[in-house]
Order: C-alpha cells, then sequence, then structure tokens
C-alpha cells in the first residue's frame, strides 16, 4: 500500500491548529487554484478527519495534492500524487491530470504561469553555467 499524502498544504494545516478555518480556506484557494466550495469541502474535510484526499465535488477529479503540483507548475508531481492517491496507474494517472488541466481554466493558467517561470529560472541556471565554464576555459588557455 503507498503512503498516503496530506490532504492540504502544510501553511492550510497550520492555519486550522490556529483557528482560523478561514485563512485555510484561503490557502487551499491560492495554493490550488481551487473554488471556494471546493477549498471549503477540502477544509472541512481535513477537520473532521475524514481519510478520502478528493475534494467531493465534479469540479476536482485528482487529489488536492495532485492540484497543488499542477499550481506549482509540476505535471510530474501531480501524477504522481494522483497515482498515489488514487488506484489508477500511470497512463490513466496522466490522463486524469491533462482532463484535469483541460476542464480547469483557472488551474491551467496557474500551471502554465508556474511552468514559464520554472523554464525561465532553468535557462538562467545553464546560461550561468556556461558563462562560467568559458571563464574557466579561457582562465586556462591564458595559463598556456
Amino acid at each position: 500500500m503507498k503512503p498516503t499524502q496530506p490532504a492540504l498544504p502544510d501553511a492550510a494545516i497550520a492555519a486550522l491548529r490556529d483557528g482560523r478555518v478561514i485563512d485555510a480556506i484561503k490557502i487551499v484557494r491560492e495554493q490550488t487554484g481551487l473554488g471556494l466550495a471546493d477549498a471549503k469541502t477540502a477544509v472541512d474535510a481535513h477537520v473532521t478527519g475524514s481519510t478520502t484526499q478528493h475534494v467531493a465535488s465534479e469540479t476536482a477529479s485528482i487529489p488536492l495534492p495532485a492540484i497543488a503540483m499542477l499550481a506549482a507548475g509540476n505535471l510530474i508531481g501531480a501524477i504522481k500524487a494522483t497515482r498515489a492517491g488514487t488506484s489508477l496507474g500511470l497512463k490513466d494517472a496522466k490522463l486524469a491530470v491533462e482532463q484535469h488541466l483541460e476542464t480547469h481554466p483557472a488551474i491551467r493558467e496557474r500551471f502554465k504561469a508556474a511552468a514559464a517561470i520554472k523554464r525561465s529560472e532553468v535557462i538562467r541556471i545553464a546560461v550561468a553555467i556556461g558563462a562560467i565554464l568559458v571563464a574557466l576555459y579561457v582562465g586556462m588557455a591564458v595559463r598556456t
């Protein structure tokens, strides 16, 4: 049996520990892209100790941790979280995540924005590494 993942972001759980239910709902909405009703359902499920990782709504078809991964621009993480939170295989989990992105424009936009930021960070790192390598090469060529 695969280990279960937390159904809410850590910041939302911390808000609940402090008795700030509304803040927890806001955090879930911000970090996952869920609507108000779905975020409230997820928080309520956590408070009541529900073991399900799915938001009890027809608007959410994948586990909440997978939605949070999508909001962070992590497609592979979303597929892994879907597999961990359901009995789906790799192909079906990938399809479920892709369908979720297609049917939820707000989450799709957050995913695209986060993925674009990740790509720009990778490019920046690659350019920095390239500059370091060129500097090392030039430094070695000058010494010889």
